[in-house]
């Protein structure tokens, strides 16, 4: 099941939550979704690192009850021929085929979680990590002409 957890860090108002999509296929309704959700913010709470404010759960939306997700997805693809091991435990890599944004999936039953490199919201949906990366993209071929540039000038001075 498709859903989205609106999510803000405890103390704060309303209007400072942003929403986190899961894709959870053990979860088939409304109910197991919440109960998923409160599970998940009190093991995420009990494992606080120095730093780091407690979250609570603001909303919770289902994404269509016919499953069609209006907003644009990744549509992620295995990247590995075979099921990796690393420190005693399993996960498979995808990559998504539009943006190419990359994953790991540890459980069978749970979703794909995002690398560390792109776990920023903005890469929690195809177009506006495609938006992100190639803004990214332009600002490297800025750097690199500016760059090339200067060393041209200081070879010719």
């Amino acid at each position: 099941m498709k859903f989205v957890m609106k999510v803000k860090r405890q103390g704060q108002p309303d209007d400072s939550a942003w929403t986190e999509p899961y894709e959870i296929n053990g979860v088939r309704n409304r109910q197991a979704a919440e109960r998923w959700a409160n599970e998940t913010l009190t093991r995420f709470n009990s494992s606080l690192r120095k730093g780091e404010a407690a979250r609570e759960l603001v909303g919770l939306e289902v994404i269509g009850d016919d499953g069609i997700d209006s907003r644009p997805q990744h549509t992620w693809e295995k990247s590995n021929a075979m099921t990796l091991i690393k420190a005693g435990r399993t996960y498979d890599e995808y990559r998504c085929k539009v943006c190419g944004v990359t994953g790991k999936q540890f459980q069978l039953d749970s979703g794909i979680v995002r690398d560390t490199k792109y776990r920023s919201r903005i890469y929690a949906r195809c177009d506006t990590a495609l938006e992100h990366i190639t803004k990214l993209g332009i600002a490297a071929m800025i750097r690199t002409k500016r760059k090339r540039d200067a060393e041209k000038k200081a070879k010719g001075q």
